[in-house]
């Protein structure tokens, strides 16, 4: 089994089978590790403090906003997508069920029988080895809500060709301006997450008060 490290990236990347990827999982466990499997390639990586900060902002934003607005929700968190019928697996850094909530709030979840979740949650604070937006468009997954370090947050949707396109708003929240998400997860240094989320309620409950 050969490995190819990346300096200063807090991952390595080796390649295997289906059978290596599943022993991997099982001998992690609940460890703050993440594997990202793409038919061979076995990225392995250890989240940074800045990473999980800004991927549990995001996600605490996004359960204020369906919560204001009124809409059900089921997360998944980092729950492992494994997808031996495409030789592929992942975690996502956040994970949710908003238009098929129903549908996976009772009984055990398979990721190749259950819908795929409506939205992602992606953190990228140094560069992946694997293409993991390929991943999820294979896997059907409509929206992404993807964080680049250098652009800040950025708003994919699935096309009907299978790939992702750039949108300047949340195709499932078209009425919400991204603006107070990039200004609030810049504060995220001289707030704490609680105030961030009450900064976020309060503009948000004035925002939706002057829509028609």
């Amino acid at each position: 089994m050969s490995v190819r490290a990346l300096p200063k990236d807090n991952r390595f990347v080796t390649w295997t089978d289906w059978q290596g990827y599943s022993k991997f999982l099982e001998a992690i466990g609940d460890r703050p590790i993440r594997l990202t499997y793409d038919q061979g390639a076995l990225e392995i990586m250890s989240p940074t403090q800045e990473h999980e900060r800004i991927k549990t902002i995001l996600g605490h934003l996004l359960v204020t906003l369906v919560d204001e607005l009124g809409l059900e929700l089921e997360a998944g968190g980092s729950m492992t997508f494994r997808r031996e019928d495409l030789d592929r697996g992942l975690e996502p850094d956040e994970c949710y069920w908003i238009a098929n909530a129903h549908l996976v709030v009772e009984g055990e979840y398979e990721a190749a029988s259950g819908p795929p979740p409506d939205l992602v949650v992606e953190v990228d604070i140094t560069r992946r080895s694997i293409d993991r937006m390929k991943m999820y468009a294979v896997m059907g997954v409509p929206e992404v809500w993807r964080y680049d370090r250098k652009k800040g947050l950025l708003i994919y949707q699935l096309s009907p060709s299978g790939r992702y396109l750039g949108r300047p708003f949340s195709p499932t929240f078209p009425k919400i301006p991204l603006s107070e998400f990039h200004r609030l997860l810049k504060l995220r240094k001289e707030m704490t997450l609680s105030a961030i989320l009450r900064a976020f309620r309060g503009w948000l409950r004035t925002f939706l008060e002057t829509q028609p």
